[in-house]
């Protein structure tokens, strides 16, 4: 078993055990490892950039007993990229997670609307990712990829979203730091304003230069060095660098 499986195995199962309540933070974990693993993620780039996920996610839900459900593709890489998309929207706004569980999976509890979706996604999307790392099958045969497209040519808005909402925690925590050095903190509040106004212009060009200088001028201040972090893995999973 690869390395990388392991780590996923260890990711999905993490997040499939955890309750309701705790499920935010086992998803970012989930999406960090998707991040920063070169193998992982070079799998789910595969998956994602030829897909349209608003028309996947439309074309899946269907109705059973009068009741709206979500049914998986077949397709393996369109399993992973469906349940990336649905998680990378729960991690950017976790007030969506509660009205997805109660429009799909409405049960007793919300444990129980979470168990239900664990069962129907989470236990999928592993064992297809997984299928997927070990046997490196291409399945999107049929349509045609470019294979030089690694990356996207404008900025989501939901990696807009993720960015606005990593740069005001950087100035909250540098706000309630007290030790620090006042031209410090006022030198890399404005790094992360500069960061965050290059992301608006929606210029691939300009942003990956300029999440360069962001990256090294924060990544050493340990206050904040986790939000570097979260900020390149927003990056990578949006396909923007």
């Amino acid at each position: 078993m690869k390395s990388s499986t392991a780590l996923l195995i260890n990711k999905c199962n993490s997040l499939a055990s955890s309750k309701f309540l705790l499920c935010k933070r086992y998803i970012n974990d989930l999406l960090r490892l998707v991040a920063f693993d070169k193998e992982i993620f070079a799998i789910a780039q595969d998956c994602i950039k030829s897909y349209n996920y608003a028309e996947e996610f439309d074309s899946s839900v269907v109705i059973i007993n009068n009741r709206e459900t979500l049914q998986l593709p077949k397709n393996r890489k369109r399993i992973v990229a469906l349940v990336l998309n649905i998680l990378r929207d729960f991690d950017k706004d976790s007030s969506t997670i509660c009205p997805f569980l109660e429009r799909f999976y409405a049960s007793s509890s919300p444990n129980a609307s979470f168990e239900l979706f664990v069962n129907d996604l989470i236990i999928p999307f592993r064992e297809a990712i997984i299928s997927l790392l070990e046997d490196d099958v291409e399945e999107f045969a049929e349509e045609p990829v470019d294979e030089t497209a690694n990356v996207v040519e404008t900025v989501p808005e939901g990696a807009l979203h993720s960015i606005d909402n990593i740069v005001r925690n950087i100035h909250t925590r540098l706000a309630n730091i007290a030790d620090i050095d006042p031209q410090l903190r006022a030198d890399y509040d404005a790094i992360a304003d500069g960061f965050y106004y290059t992301m608006t212009t929606r210029d691939v060009r300009l942003i990956r230069p300029m999440f360069l200088g962001f990256k090294y001028s924060l990544s050493d201040y340990k206050p904040i060095s986790r939000d570097v972090k979260d900020a390149e893995a927003a990056l990578k999973l949006f396909l923007i660098i």
